[in-house]
């Protein structure tokens, strides 16, 4: 998005965009199965669904409000501010996802046994 002058060698783009794009694939995996390790059978189902539909929605308006910032002020200050903006919002959101997981996990298999279900992790 903004490179420096002059530019780095082919290969570093190559590398630091291969290492970029491992990282961003895992995260829809890893929102699913969080998903289904904290949301009782019953409610798996709705909980995938409304992700599906903000992830649906996310990449539908996404290019959007990049065409109406890039008119506004420019194509690369609008994708430094979708980065800031968008990326490292959603990044901070996941990371303080991780102080509250082992709860509610640890409370769905609470609620799992008091059911009489088998207590399991669908994604160990």
């Amino acid at each position: 998005i903004n490179l420096p002058d002059p530019l780095p060698p082919l290969w570093v783009l190559c590398a630091a965009g291969a290492c970029g794009g491992a990282i961003l694939t895992v995260t829809g995996a890893c929102v699913k199965a969080v998903l289904l390790n904290v949301n009782a059978p019953e409610t798996r189902g709705s909980a995938l669904a409304v992700y599906a539909l903000f992830d649906d929605l996310g990449r539908g308006f996404g290019p959007y409000f990049v065409a109406l910032l890039i008119g506004v002020m420019g194509r690369a200050e609008a994708f430094s501010v979708t980065v800031v903006a968008g990326w490292l919002v959603c990044a901070g959101l996941l990371g303080c996802m991780t102080f509250f997981l082992r709860g509610d996990e640890e409370r769905l298999q609470r609620h799992l046994r008091e059911e009489g279900q088998a207590p399991r992790c669908c994604f160990a």
